[in-house]
């Protein structure tokens, strides 16, 4: 009774007079004695609803009745109760899809709430799926099971709202096509990923119809698709998308704006992917210096293309111009980031992998230790991630003579691995336990001590 507690709180006659008006005008309460402090008295529907003696038919009725009323009147938290109420007392489908449907008109995230509390979404009725108030109501449903990880359920109900997006607001709506979007991205994530790329194929086509070839909605459904294309190791595709789109950001927005610049890094990534490396590095190299000069060395997006180019440049074996980048990276992230945030143990791993590869097994042995720490407080102990860290340790101990520490990174980090099945790992720990077997078998004098 948010009126009644606004009445009752009151500290102004007039203030208490206007609630008291809104109680009356409600129904919910009737004036006793005309003078102030007021005296009232419950409604008997609303006394016998409060204290749970109503018969169900009657708690319909005063329910729905109060919750058209307050709507009426703007009162939408007020209303948002009553409907919430009515749901789930409802007799009949039909009464919890009327509740569920005037809840959707006021606040699509409550009824979703109340929808997956007290009803099955996919019994609603035909008439649903052919309202806007039913079109908000199932992305609500759907961004709730993607919230839970539930992607299977997520997908379910949003391809029966983009058919009925694309029955009720047309097919190039743009409530529409973000429904395609987020279908798109539901598949993407369950690795679907030709059904994602002929969803965005269709976003794409659409938005140069609609929107036209420069507008930023366009530009970011041509980078969807390309990351879908790599991600379908479709290099060459991905490549020709972004280089459609880029000339056109560099128009509209300007060469070194950072949704360019961000493109740019884009298509380095697909060019080093599809291994041309040559051309990754140069605009890679271009993009950095753009960066550095606009946001700063520190930025975060600076210190990622600094990373990207170390890669790179390590991939062409320009080694010592690596680790220079590394070393900038580390201390940027150490600067920006307590010790154990995840980018700068990143920066950490990929900097003892620069050293190890260079023979500079000290310094390698030094960040892969500072490296697995941060992944076991981080991760947690059989992460893959954290597996991976530990193992690269444990071969840089071997590569350094020191098998009595390998064998006790072994036993600390690694041994648990040789007891589970192959087939519950993921592929980069089962390829771990493979060559931790091969290892013990050889027993050869670089192999690992495991006593």
């Amino acid at each position: 009774m948010s009126f009644l507690a606004r009445a009752a709180a009151a500290a102004h006659p007039g203030e208490a007079e206007q609630a008291l008006d809104r109680l009356v005008e409600f129904s919910l309460v009737e004036r006793v004695e005309d003078r102030f402090p007021p005296v009232v008295r419950l409604h008997p529907l609303v006394h016998r609803l409060a204290s749970r003696d109503l018969p169900a038919a009657e708690q319909v009725n005063l329910l729905r009745h109060l919750g058209e009323q307050a709507a009426h009147e703007d009162e939408d938290a007020l209303a948002e109760r009553y409907f919430a109420q009515l749901a789930r007392v409802a007799l009949s489908r039909d009464e919890a899809d009327v509740a569920l449907y005037a809840l959707a008109n006021i606040s699509a995230p409550i009824a979703r709430t109340v929808a997956l509390q007290e009803t099955d979404i996919q019994d609603l009725p035909a008439e649903w799926y052919e309202s806007a108030a039913g079109i908000a109501l199932l992305g609500e449903i759907a961004a709730g099971a993607r919230e839970d990880g539930d992607l299977s359920g997520a997908r379910e109900v949003q391809e029966r709202l983009l058919r009925s997006s694309e029955r009720v607001l047309g097919p190039e709506h743009p409530d529409t096509l973000s429904a395609m979007v987020r279908l798109a991205i539901t598949e993407f994530d369950s690795r679907n990923l030709a059904e994602a790329r002929a969803l965005q194929e269709r976003v794409v086509q659409a938005r140069l119809r609609v929107l036209g070839p420069e507008h930023p909605d366009t530009f970011r459904a041509m980078f969807d698709l390309a990351a879908t294309l790599s991600q379908q190791q479709d290099f060459k595709g991905a490549r020709m998308v972004l280089e459609d789109a880029i000339p056109r950001m560099r128009q509209a927005l300007g060469a070194e704006h950072p949704e360019t610049l961000g493109a740019l890094s884009r298509l380095a990534n697909v060019l080093f992917k599809g291994g041309s490396l040559f051309q990754a590095r140069d605009i890679q190299e271009r993009v950095l210096s753009a960066r550095q000069l606009v946001i700063g060395d520190k930025h975060p997006e600076t210190l990622g293309t600094m990373a990207d180019l170390a890669l790179t440049k390590r991939g062409l074996g320009d080694l010592e111009g690596a680790l220079d980048l590394q070393r900038q990276v580390l201390a940027g992230q150490q600067e920006r980031h307590p010790p154990y945030h995840w980018n700068t143990i990143a920066a950490l791993h990929e900097l003892a992998a620069t050293n190890f590869q260079a023979g500079r097994l000290a310094e390698a042995r030094e960040l892969q230790t500072d490296a697995l720490t941060g992944m076991q407080i981080t991760l947690g102990p059989e992460h893959p991630w954290t597996t991976t860290a530990a193992w690269h340790l444990m071969r840089t101990l071997v590569a350094m003579g020191q098998r009595g520490a390998a064998g006790q990174v072994f036993r600390d980090s690694l041994q648990w691995l040789m007891d589970r099945d192959p087939d519950s790992l993921p592929k980069e720990q089962r390829e771990i336990q493979a060559d931790l077997r091969a290892r013990m078998e050889e027993r050869t004098d670089h192999s690992i001590e495991l006593a």
